[in-house]
């Protein structure tokens, strides 16, 4: 699908991150640390700088389905119902301060919840419905 208009919009502060991070690679040269620490700050550099971007995007994207998710509730007929899907957290980590990148997704009873809105006249109704997995289920579409 192709779009009639061009996708030009930026932010001048979303463009200060990229001079800030080529700012701090600059530096990292002239920096005196041995070439093992530069390796390493540079890893560093490129891993946050990559983290920044993901974040960025999600936050356009939770914007861009937030409108949509909003346009959508607002044109439901009386007969028409909105299905929201999502995985949430799963419980019980299985090690003490495990880290979030292990936890997530990853062991643990998936849950999936499902919320069906139903517009009415102006006033919104809503039934929940949470499905639990007591096995390791991969959270994909065959599982959903």
């Amino acid at each position: 699908m192709t779009c009639d208009h061009a996708h030009c919009d930026s932010c001048d502060r979303c463009l200060l991150v990229s001079s800030v991070v080529r700012e701090i690679e600059e530096g990292l040269v002239t920096a005196e640390c041995s070439d093992n620490e530069k390796e390493e700050l540079a890893f560093v550099i490129s891993q946050a700088n990559q983290s920044v971007k993901c974040w960025k995007g999600h936050l356009l994207r939770s914007v861009n389905q937030d409108e949509c998710r909003l346009h959508i509730l607002s044109s439901l007929s009386a007969s028409s119902i909105l299905l929201v899907l999502d995985w949430a957290m799963e419980s019980l980590p299985l090690k003490y301060r495990e880290s979030q990148s292990d936890w997530f997704g990853k062991r643990g009873i998936s849950w999936l919840i499902a919320v069906a809105i139903k517009g009415n006249s102006g006033e919104m109704k809503m039934m929940t419905f949470v499905h639990v997995f007591e096995s390791a289920t991969a959270q994909g579409n065959s599982s959903v």
